[in-house]
């Protein structure tokens, strides 16, 4: 059956996933259909925010062509990604933040990278092509064959083959579920913020209360009980705001002056086994800190990458220092408030993989795919880069081998067992996120920038 739009709540879900009709799948608060894709974005938290790419072969001649040949074994996403700063390309390291373990990745002129797991983990579990579900291997420790992954759902997506598996839980098509996780600041800078002194509760949940709700939810439940004065008594979700930094889910509280105070929820060893829930309490003043400034760092790296490598315009930078209230570093590039001075540009593509030569060999084909991309908007006041849009998703060509060649070079050079990128990237895509409406929500825009109302390249 072909994928189908619904509405659920304040979000979209979709069906055809499987070959059970009553099966259905998460999309997002918005989506588009693009070509025989369906790409929904999903912000009930403010970062990271999740992606989810389904891919219809049926609804591409070229695949239908080359299924009715009997070429086929498996159709996946790949995702590649490029980093610019008024559009020049700029490399991860030299941006920071979460997205500076990419830098192995990084190949051609252009600075594309590949959205993969480290090379470090790739050349443990030998991964072969950096298929987006194969990411999965992180933390399912059940997946032990490709065909594993021709099932629905699983934590980053599932790979589609035309085979008949007798399975309802067979996928139809090919999906992705990815985070959008660009923040300045890290785990590490987190754990920084974290005390003895400002730890206020710690949970000891059961295993299946683990299984039934996500730590955050817990804590929630327990914060909240009668009497009235319990701490978040009378609190909606609506009046919270939530972002996640790798292991951390930080909830900012409401404050009538912008003040509130930031519950940080993570997870340990329970000494005997089994796993605490901890709650830290960390001010207005604190998680300023970890915010405030990272984004004039990280245009502080992009100018003196830029002279380096001579390509910056004397035009473009900043005649008289700018104060923000974390600090008095300068912000080096005269920059408008509207403006999306950063791009982080996708290209999600499915690809199939081909039996060659009486299936003796196997080739990666390139059948169709798109771009979009994650713009940001640097705040003078805060010192900070933020995720402001997403830039609607078209589709486009790619040319799939050396993306390729960057990831097998990657994971068999002799620096790969060092070279990691934190699994939380990757792993997070599955956390349930119940809706905190008082996080910023994501404007969508066309490609000259400008909002697209809600129907605007929509089902």
């Amino acid at each position: 059956m072909p994928l189908t739009v619904a509405r659920s709540g304040d979000q979209y879900v979709v069906t055809g996933v499987t070959r059970d009709d009553a099966v259905t799948s998460p999309l997002g608060r918005r989506y588009f259909p693009v070509g025989p894709h369906l790409i929904g974005f999903d912000d009930n938290f403010a970062e990271p925010v999740i992606v989810r790419a389904y891919y219809d072969p049926a609804k591409d001649p070229v695949a239908t062509r080359l299924i009715n040949g009997g070429t086929i074994e498996y159709i996946g996403y790949l995702q590649f990604i490029q980093l610019s700063f008024r559009g020049t390309p700029i490399p991860p390291a030299v941006y920071g933040g979460r997205l500076a373990d990419r830098q192995p990745y990084v190949y051609g002129d252009d600075l594309r990278f590949v959205d993969f797991m480290g090379p470090a983990d790739a050349h443990q579990r030998n991964v072969a092509t950096p298929f987006y579900p194969i990411n999965a291997l992180l933390v399912n420790g059940n997946l032990t064959d490709i065909s594993d992954f021709f099932y629905h759902p699983l934590e980053n997506g599932s790979l589609f083959s035309p085979r008949d598996l007798d399975d309802d839980k067979q996928s139809a098509a090919a999906s992705l579920f990815a985070e959008i996780a660009p923040g300045l600041v890290t785990p590490d800078a987190v754990a920084r913020c974290l005390t003895a002194e400002n730890q206020i509760l710690v949970l000891s949940p059961s295993p299946a209360d683990l299984a039934a709700s996500e730590p955050y939810q817990l804590v929630l439940a327990a914060l909240r009980p009668p009497p009235a004065n319990a701490p978040l008594a009378g609190l909606a979700n609506a009046d919270i705001a939530a972002q996640v930094i790798g292991e951390y889910v930080l909830l900012t509280l409401p404050d009538p002056e912008d003040f509130g105070d930031t519950l940080v929820i993570s997870t340990r060893p329970r000494p005997g086994g089994g796993t605490d829930v901890v709650v830290n309490l960390i001010t207005d003043y604190e998680l300023e800190g970890l915010a405030g400034d990272v984004g004039r760092e990280a245009l502080l790296r992009i100018r003196d990458y830029q002279a380096e490598v001579g390509d910056v315009d004397s035009e473009d930078l900043a005649d008289a220092p700018s104060y923000g209230r974390n600090g008095l570093l300068t912000a080096p590039f005269q920059l408008d408030p509207a403006e999306f001075a950063a791009e982080l540009r996708y290209w999600t593509m499915a690809v199939a993989v081909r039996t060659l030569r009486d299936k003796i060999a196997t080739s990666r084909y390139l059948l169709s795919g798109f771009t979009w991309s994650a713009l940001f908007e640097f705040d003078e006041d805060t010192g900070a880069m933020n995720f402001a849009a997403i830039k609607e998703p078209a589709m486009d060509s790619f040319y799939l081998h050396p993306g390729l060649r960057a990831f097998w070079t990657a994971r068999d050079s002799p620096q790969a067992a060092g070279q990691l990128i934190d699994t939380s990237n990757f792993t997070l895509a599955a956390m349930r996120r119940d809706n905190f409406a008082a996080g910023s929500k994501l404007r969508f825009v066309d490609a000259s920038g400008a909002d697209l109302a809600w129907g605007d390249n929509d089902a």
